[in-house]
């Protein structure tokens, strides 16, 4: 699974996780706009402004929900968790 994120719409925060909540720390900050991260395998992301972001899975769009929340993302796509 490759997942791209790219800040589209301003700088944007996030942290992103391998596999869970308490996985090893792929990335945490802020996303500056017009620069992209790219990340391989199941993911746990905590987006706080995801209408700024524009994201592809595996070459293809992926939508993300706007708002600030954790979601969980692998090849099948991004489920919303419960905080």
């Amino acid at each position: 699974m490759r997942l791209v994120l790219t800040a589209t719409g301003g700088d944007t925060w996030l942290t992103v996780r391998a596999r869970t909540a308490q996985g090893k720390s792929l990335y945490f900050g802020i996303l500056p706009q017009g620069q992209s991260i790219t990340l391989a395998g199941r993911v746990w992301a905590r987006f706080g402004g995801a209408s700024d972001l524009a994201a592809r899975l595996n070459g293809k769009p992926l939508e993300l929900p706007a708002g600030t929340y954790n979601a969980l993302i692998t090849a099948d796509g991004l489920r919303k968790l419960a905080e």
